[in-house]
C-alpha cells in the first residue's frame, strides 16, 4: 500500500513537469502523416486519455496521435502524444529500449504501429522515466510505463467503414499502474484500413428487433454482408445465443454480396423454446487468433397460443355466494379457426386448495375460441377461508399445453373486497 501510495504521490508531481516539457513537441507532426486519432481510451485505473488535443480545452496544449502512410517494410507507424489528466503524457513513436517479453505473449518489439488493420508494438507513459520526457531512465519504484499495444490474448484491430471513419475494437496493456487501455471509443479519420466486416441482419433492409410466435419461428432468416475478409476464409459461423448458453447453427459458405441462410432443420433446433435470442456471425482470424464477429440481431419467441383471463374473481365467504364472472380469452394466429378444450385444474391459496364440488362450484365453459370467449363463475358451497387464491385454466393446442391463470379474491360478508 505504501508503495502505491508513494508512486500516486509522484505521479502528481510529475504531471505539471511533464506538461511543460511537452508543450512544446508535441505540436510537432511527422512528415508523412496521412490519418489522424481523435476521442479517448479508457481505462478504470486511470481513467479517460484523450488522443488528440480536439478532445479536451485545450490545457495540455495542442497535441495528437498520427498514422502515418505505409513505409518500404510494409507498416504504417503510429507517432505523436496522447494525454491523461492523471499520469500526463503517453508517447507513440520514438521510443526504443523496449521491454522485453516471455514467449507467446504476442507483443511485438517495435514502435507503435499499424499491421494490415490491428495496431502492434509499444507506448510509453511518460511518467514511467525519472525525468518524464520519455527518454531518461526508468522510475526505480518499478513502474516503467511502458504499454503493450496489442497481445495474441488482446489484440487491437481497426475497421474503416463506408463513410471513412475508422472504429477498433480491442485493449492494450500498461501494467498494474495503467491497466486495461479500452479502444472503443478512438476513431480514425483518412486512415482507409482494408479491415474485415461482417453485418448481420433480420432482412435484406432491417437490422432490428423481431417478435415471432413459436409457430412462426422457421420463418426467422438471417442475412449477412462480408467485406475485405482475409484470404483462405471459406467458411463463416452463425451462432445462436440464449441466456449465456451457446447454441451452434449450422455453417454456410461465405459470399460476396448478401444472401439468406435457409430456415429450417437444425436452424429451427436453436430457438425451439420461448424466450429472446441474439444471433450473430463470426470467422477466426488467423493473424490475431480470434474471431471477427457482426453486429447482433434479437429475436423474441413469444407463444403462438395463450389465454388471456379476467377480470380477477370476487367471491364472499358465505355458503351461496355467487362470484362475478371472468372471460376467458384465447390468443392464437389468424389462421387458428378451431377451439380449445378447457379445464379447471386447481384454485390454491395461503388457506389450502378450494375443489370444485366440494368447497366451491365450478361453471367453466367447456372451450374456448379465437373469436367466442369462455366464462368462468364460482359459487361458494361451504364456509369458504379468507385470502387470496390463484385459479388455474388448462386447455390443449399446438401440441403442448396453455395455461392461464386468475386471482379470486374471498372475502368476509361484512368486508368489501377493497380490504385486501
Amino acid at each position: 500500500m505504501k508503495k502505491h501510495l508513494a508512486q500516486g504521490f509522484l505521479i502528481v508531481l510529475i504531471f505539471f513537469v511533464s506538461a511543460v516539457a511537452f508543450y512544446h513537441t508535441s505540436q510537432v507532426r511527422a512528415q508523412g502523416d496521412v490519418g489522424t486519432l481523435s476521442g479517448y481510451l479508457w481505462s478504470s485505473n486511470i481513467g479517460w486519455v484523450s488522443m488528440n488535443s480536439s478532445n479536451d480545452s485545450g490545457s495540455a496544449g495542442l497535441y495528437g496521435v498520427a498514422v502515418q502512410a505505409t513505409g518500404a517494410d510494409g507498416f504504417r507507424p503510429v507517432v505523436g502524444y496522447g494525454w491523461s489528466p492523471n499520469i500526463g503524457w503517453i508517447k507513440f513513436g520514438g521510443l526504443s529500449g523496449f521491454p522485453v517479453v516471455s514467449g507467446g505473449s504476442g507483443t511485438v518489439s517495435a514502435n507503435a504501429r499499424f499491421n494490415s488493420n490491428h495496431i502492434e508494438g509499444w507506448a510509453r507513459a511518460c511518467a514511467g522515466t525519472i525525468i518524464p520526457d520519455c527518454t531518461g531512465n526508468t522510475r526505480i519504484d518499478g513502474w516503467d510505463g511502458w504499454i503493450a499495444l496489442s497481445g495474441s490474448t488482446h489484440p487491437v484491430i481497426g475497421t474503416t467503414d463506408d463513410s471513412g471513419n475508422t472504429w477498433f475494437r480491442g485493449f492494450s496493456w500498461g501494467s498494474d499502474v495503467v491497466g486495461w487501455l479500452d479502444w472503443e471509443r478512438v476513431i480514425g479519420t483518412n486512415m482507409n484500413l482494408a479491415g474485415p466486416q461482417v453485418n448481420l441482419s433480420l432482412s435484406e433492409t432491417d437490422s432490428g428487433e423481431t417478435r415471432l410466435t413459436t409457430t412462426e419461428r422457421d420463418r426467422v432468416h438471417l442475412y449477412w454482408k462480408t467485406r475485405n475478409l482475409p484470404a483462405g476464409i471459406t467458411q463463416i459461423q452463425a451462432r445462436a445465443y440464449k441466456q449465456g448458453t451457446v447454441q451452434d447453427i449450422p455453417q454456410d459458405s461465405i459470399w460476396s454480396g448478401t444472401k439468406q441462410i435457409s430456415a429450417g432443420g437444425d436452424l429451427t433446433n436453436g430457438f425451439e423454446a420461448v424466450g429472446s435470442y441474439y444471433f450473430k456471425v463470426q470467422y477466426l482470424d488467423s493473424v490475431t487468433n480470434t474471431y471477427v464477429s457482426s453486429n447482433d440481431v434479437y429475436v423474441t419467441i413469444v407463444p403462438a397460443f395463450s389465454f388471456s383471463i379476467g377480470p380477477e374473481l370476487l367471491l364472499k365467504q358465505a355458503p351461496g355466494s355467487v362470484s362475478n364472472r371472468s372471460q376467458v380469452a384465447l390468443n392464437a394466429p389468424a389462421s387458428f379457426n378451431g377451439s380449445v378444450p378447457l379445464s379447471l385444474v386447481s384454485i390454491t391459496g395461503p388457506s389450502g386448495t378450494l375443489t370444485c364440488g366440494q368447497q366451491v362450484t365450478c361453471s367453466l365453459s367447456a372451450s374456448v375460441s379465437r373469436v367466442t370467449p369462455a366464462e368462468l363463475e364460482l359459487t361458494a358451497r361451504t364456509q369458504l377461508p379468507r385470502g387470496i387464491y390463484t385459479v388455474t385454466i388448462s386447455g390443449p393446442a399446438d401440441g403442448s399445453t396453455i395455461v392461464g391463470t386468475v386471482p379470486l379474491r374471498v372475502g368476509d360478508s361484512s368486508a368489501t373486497f377493497e380490504e385486501f
